[in-house]
């Protein structure tokens, strides 16, 4: 994986002013989006939709600790590559962050299927990597 630097030089990457209240709003929303999914469940009917919104909800809220400390994204593989590089991310973890961005991209361009169980995969990562965000986030803020 490319490092953070190259992708500032590709401007897909931009430094930008800190902005804590742009932070605490995708915080939120990508709180609600989590919710959302958790009340509803995942089934065959709309196990895309499930995966889709699980993926973003954790893209936003990485993109919530990069608003608090200044950066903004371009594409999410600059996202991903921000996120591994300053959130001290295992390799598995951002192996994962890379299948979940292709699943929900083959999902979203492509309309090809996304089953149950990848959905819930999504959903059950995005939990855990979410509630360990916010609480950066929420550190930094407070």
């Amino acid at each position: 994986m490319k490092k953070v630097e190259y992708y500032l030089k590709e401007d897909r990457l931009k430094k930008v002013t800190k902005d804590s209240g742009k932070a605490r709003s995708l915080l939120e929303r990508s709180r609600k989006r989590m919710e959302s999914l958790k009340e509803k469940g995942v089934n065959e009917s709309y196990a895309f939709q499930s995966l889709e919104n699980a993926y973003e909800s954790i893209r936003e809220s990485i993109e919530s600790l990069m608003a608090l400390k200044g950066f903004k994204s371009r594409d999410h593989v600059a996202t991903i590559a921000w996120a591994a590089e300053n959130l001290d991310l295992s390799e598995g973890d951002i192996n994962k962050l890379h299948k979940f961005r292709k699943l929900r991209n083959a999902s979203r361009y492509e309309a090809e299927e996304i089953t149950p169980k990848q959905a819930q995969e999504t959903i059950d990562f995005g939990e855990q990597f979410i509630k360990n965000i916010h609480e950066l986030v929420e550190n930094k803020i407070d």
